[in-house]
C-alpha cells in the first residue's frame, strides 16, 4: 500500500506500508519512503506487484515525468530511489498514471503514452513506445479520464484501445468510442470500469460522477 504524504514545506512524498505478519491491525508505520529528486514532489501513484509508479511535480506545479520504483531485493525498507524516469518525447506528461503488468500508461497533452518494460527492466531514462491518440469529441486529457487495462484491451474514459499484434508501437487510434444512451441527456462521469464476463467478453460500464473532497493524504 502506498500513501501520498504532504509535509510542511508543501512538497509530497510516497510512503510504502507493508502488511505485517499478523495482518492489518493497530498502528502501522511506513516500511519505506519513495524519494524524489530535489525540488520534486511525488503526486499520484500506481502499484502493480513489486513496482510503484508516481508522477513527479516541480515547484511550479507541473508534472513532466513519471518515476518508477522497484522493490529492492531485501524488500521495502528505508529510502528507495527511482530506478527509471519516463518522459514524453514530444511534450509533457500531465497525468494521471497507471501500471498494469509490464506496461505503464501516462496522460500527455496529446493522448496517453504507453511505456513497456524493456528486457533489462525498468532502469535509466525512457521515452514512450506508443501513443494512444485522442479523437474529436472525446478529449480525455481535459477530463482526466481513468486508465484501465484488461489483457490486450485498454479503456481510457469512453475510448477503447486494443494492443496491436506486434505490440505497443507508434500512434494507435481507438477501436471504439462508448457513448451515453441517446436522447436522454446523459453524460459520462469520470469513473469507468472494465471487467471480464463469461466467454472472456469485456463488460464496459460507466459510473456516475460523485464529488468527493480529497484529504491532504491520499491512499492508492
Amino acid at each position: 500500500m502506498v500513501a501520498n504524504v504532504s509535509n510542511a514545506s508543501g512538497s509530497a512524498t510516497d510512503d510504502v506500508f507493508v502488511e505485517p505478519v499478523g495482518g492489518w491491525s493497530g498502528s502501522i508505520v511506513p516500511a519505506a519512503r519513495l524519494a524524489a529528486p530535489s525540488g520534486v514532489s511525488l503526486q499520484g501513484a500506481g502499484v502493480f506487484g513489486s513496482t510503484v509508479v508516481a508522477l513527479g511535480e516541480n515547484t511550479q506545479g507541473y508534472t513532466t515525468v513519471v518515476y518508477v520504483f522497484v522493490e529492492p531485493a531485501g524488500g521495502w525498507s528505508g529510502t528507495v530511489f527511482p530506478s527509471a524516469s519516463l518522459t514524453d518525447s514530444k511534450g509533457s506528461i500531465v497525468g494521471p498514471v497507471a501500471i498494469s503488468g509490464q506496461t505503464i500508461f501516462a496522460e500527455t497533452s496529446r493522448g496517453v503514452d504507453v511505456f513497456t518494460d524493456p528486457p533489462g527492466g525498468w532502469t535509466g531514462s525512457m521515452h514512450e513506445s506508443a501513443e494512444l491518440a485522442q479523437t474529436p469529441g472525446a478529449v480525455f486529457v481535459a477530463n482526466s479520464w481513468p486508465i484501465q487495462q484488461r489483457g490486450s484491451t485498454v479503456l481510457v474514459g469512453p475510448l477503447v484501445f486494443h494492443e496491436p499484434s506486434g505490440g505497443w508501437s507508434g500512434r494507435i487510434k481507438p477501436s471504439a468510442n462508448l457513448s451515453p444512451t441517446s436522447g436522454r441527456g446523459n453524460f459520462f462521469g469520470e469513473a469507468f470500469s472494465g471487467g471480464s464476463g463469461s466467454n472472456r467478453r469485456h463488460e464496459l460500464r460507466a459510473r456516475a460522477r460523485v464529488p468527493v473532497p480529497l484529504p491532504g493524504n491520499a491512499l492508492y
